[in-house]
């Protein structure tokens, strides 16, 4: 069973920096974790500034825990977006059914 599969992360429960700040972090990740998402349905779902869901995925990025999923129309803006997800299985049956 994989990290994500179990919703393990180091940024879920991680108590070395302000909370303010964790809670954002989590937050973002558990809601790209629940389905494929753009950055901006994120922000609106959390109310977190787009700014900090940008800087999040960018960490996320960095440490491999975020998925690129496809290009798509978002729901909110209807424009051309991106779609992301931190969980490895929905990564893997999207990828392997467009093969």
């Amino acid at each position: 069973m994989s990290k994500a599969d179990t919703q393990s992360s180091k940024y879920l429960g991680n108590q070395s920096k302000s909370s303010k700040y964790l809670g954002q972090i989590e937050k973002t990740y558990q809601s790209f974790f629940d389905a494929p998402k753009t950055m901006l349905m994120v922000s609106r779902e959390t109310n977190i500034e787009r700014a900090s869901i940008c800087r999040y995925c960018a960490k996320f990025r960095k440490d491999n825990e975020l998925y690129f999923i496809c290009f798509g129309l978002c729901p909110i803006s209807k424009n051309r977006a991106g779609f992301y997800t931190t969980n490895s299985r929905i990564f893997k049956e999207l990828t392997a059914k467009s093969n």
